[in-house]
């Protein structure tokens, strides 16, 4: 498969209606792969063009001063970061966590907080991800030497 074959999906990502899941999956191989992060900029430019295009909507007196005051609220009730949260945990597998890309380093320190690693076999791990989807999010962590286990993408 090429970049080119998940237009799609990008597309569906710069418009905001893809699956927390599958987000969390584009996010990722953004900071991993330039070639992705461009793919997904030039989503996201296609995606301004047509909203910029739209016909505009009139909001009601007082719409941002709302909208900035719960910006406030939210900030100000912000708990510690997960990342501090997490890095008091003690525990294997944390350092491996930290050093993750974000997004996945933050869905995967919250998730760290109450799932952990569960031992598959001899040198595979996996820790369920809380993405915010129906979907079933895993994180596998598999040794050197270690093969990958059978499995599918299909739902």
């Amino acid at each position: 498969a090429t970049i080119n074959d998940f237009g799609e999906v990008y597309s569906s990502y710069a418009a905001g209606c893809l699956d927390p899941a599958f987000c969390l999956l584009v996010e990722t191989q953004a900071a991993l792969r330039p070639e992705v992060a461009r793919a997904v900029a030039r989503a996201e430019t296609i995606a301004g063009v047509f909203f910029e295009s739209e016909e505009r909507a009139a909001v009601s007196a007082g719409a941002m001063d709302a909208a900035l005051a719960m910006i406030d609220a939210f900030e100000a009730g912000e708990q510690p970061s997960t990342r501090m949260q997490a890095a008091t945990l003690a525990g294997e597998g944390l350092d491996e966590l930290l050093d993750l890309p974000e997004p996945l380093r933050e869905t995967a320190l919250s998730s760290f907080q109450t799932n952990k690693w569960q031992g598959l076999t001899q040198g595979i791990r996996r820790l369920k991800l809380n993405a915010g989807s129906d979907a079933e999010v895993e994180l596998y962590r598999i040794e050197p030497g270690c093969t990958v286990p059978k499995h599918s993408h299909k739902g």
